[in-house]
């Protein structure tokens, strides 16, 4: 284990051609011992980060790259740009030669971590454009494609082609080529663009192939393989036909037999504590659901520890008064910056509450479903959503919502028969199936209420 660094008095200081001003607008301090510079310290929103000089940043004890340098000496969209570098002198050294009118912000390491977008995901988000102004080699375009990917369209690129970094150009008196780069940018196009012949050959020589997750319906499985990566799944049904029931299954299965696959997971007609508790009746095999259940609180906050102790489940919620259209930017955010493989909707109708007063529930609902299916093939995640239908089988609100979708289940209860069995009993059919193309009957499955869990019937 590293051992923590010696501390000095320490100054606010300029250095590397960076102004004192600078400096003491970041909160960097230089730590000095009978005037000669130890180490310089670079203050992060939740833990200060130690450069030992020359370059040495082995004493940084506990600190974690989830969050960037500077970001808390800017307030979110105060500003039409935000400017990211890699690293804490290179950050310095371009705000200041931007005139220091401009936010700057900087990576703390090479690569982007999950965490680190998830923390700033908003942040960033509330400025019109983000400027990268990383170095041109893998690290540097890995962090511009990352980016470019969780926030489209807005990302511009920083052309650097006198030096490497930053803080070269002030260190070599160069601050004027790098403002004349700065506002060159371009617009950034990450990977996934293709123009030559040679890639094109490419293309044509790569196998292709659907992906999926089976799911613990067996014959379900042997009709459709599975839950597919790169489409949108529809389950249908009028009210009372244990959609969402079925849809807790599939999650439960993922999280169960999957733990390095996250999914994220909008269930809009329960509570947070809900979709909990039913998780845990299938981990335990008992009615967790029964408010006069005996189970000890403890076995199932075990199980449900048990179950996402991989943090591969994201749970959030989708205010009424929320713009329905921001489903789209939390898809992205969930697969962008958490690595969410799948993500489950329930059910899509909900989302057309807060849709604006000129524009109809149909068109709302329509627009959601197109775009959708769409993320669904351009980030290669598996989008599982549940609607009701009219009585005369359409999706409920928009006819879309069903054209829209790869693969659609209709699932069909005698709910209200007085036989238990009967009662209990679902059947499946696949009306849709666009990656095999297989269609009719998906096997039946029984609700066991002692349990209150699904499983399939032989």
């Amino acid at each position: 284990m590293a051992e923590p660094i010696a501390k000095y008095p320490e100054q606010t200081k300029g250095y590397r051609s960076i102004t004192k001003e600078v400096a003491e607008k970041y909160g960097v301090t230089t730590g000095v011992d009978k005037s000669e510079d130890k180490y310089r310290a670079y203050p992060y929103p939740h833990k200060t980060k130690y450069r030992v000089l020359p370059k040495d940043f082995s004493k940084n004890l506990g600190f974690t790259n989830n969050y960037l340098f500077g970001m808390d000496k800017f307030n979110a969209g105060t500003s039409r740009a935000i400017t990211i570098v890699e690293g804490e002198d290179d950050t310095l050294s371009a705000y200041q030669m931007l005139g220091e009118k401009w936010p700057v912000v900087g990576l703390p390491g090479a690569k982007i971590s999950d965490n680190l977008l998830q923390n700033c995901f908003k942040y960033l988000d509330s400025f019109e454009s983000i400027v990268v102004a990383t170095d041109n080699d893998e690290a540097g375009n890995g962090a511009a494609d990352k980016l470019a990917t969780v926030f489209p369209n807005k990302v511009y690129r920083v052309n650097m082609t006198t030096h490497n970094d930053p803080n070269e150009y002030l260190v070599n008196g160069d601050a004027k080529d790098f403002l004349f780069a700065w506002i060159n940018k371009k617009k950034y196009v990450p990977e996934g663009v293709f123009n030559t012949p040679e890639q094109f050959k490419e293309i044509l020589s790569t196998s292709e192939g659907n992906e999926f997750i089976p799911t613990p319906i067996e014959f379900f499985n042997s009709a459709i393989k599975g839950l597919m990566k790169g489409h949108l799944t529809i389950l249908t049904g009028p009210e009372g036909q244990g959609k969402t029931e079925i849809l807790r299954l599939f999650e439960h299965h993922i999280l169960s037999t999957q733990p390095n696959v996250p999914i994220a997971v909008l269930h809009m007609e329960e509570s947070n504590k809900t979709t909990l508790t039913s998780y845990a009746c299938y981990q335990l095999k008992k009615n967790i659901r029964d408010p006069e259940h005996s189970v000890p609180q403890v076995d199932i906050d075990n199980s449900i520890e048990a179950l996402t102790k991989d943090n591969n489940l994201f749970l959030f919620n989708f205010s009424i008064d929320e713009d329905p259209l921001t489903i789209l930017d939390k898809v992205r955010y969930f697969s962008g910056a958490c690595g969410c493989e799948y993500i489950f909707i329930d059910p899509i109708q909900q989302l057309s509450y807060g849709k604006e007063k000129n524009q109809s529930e149909e068109q709302t609902l329509t627009q959601i479903a197109v775009q959708l299916e769409r993320l669904a093939t351009e980030l290669n995640i598996g989008i599982v959503l549940t609607t009701h239908v009219n009585d005369d089988g359409q999706t409920r609100s928009s006819r879309m919502i069903g054209k829209s979708a790869s693969v659609r289940i209709d699932l069909s209860r005698d709910h209200m028969n007085p036989d238990e069995d009967i009662r209990n009993t679902t059947k499946l059919s696949v009306s849709k199936n666009r990656p095999t193309g297989r269609t009719g009957y998906g096997g039946t499955l029984y609700f066991d209420p002692s349990s209150f869990t699904l499983k399939e019937m032989d």
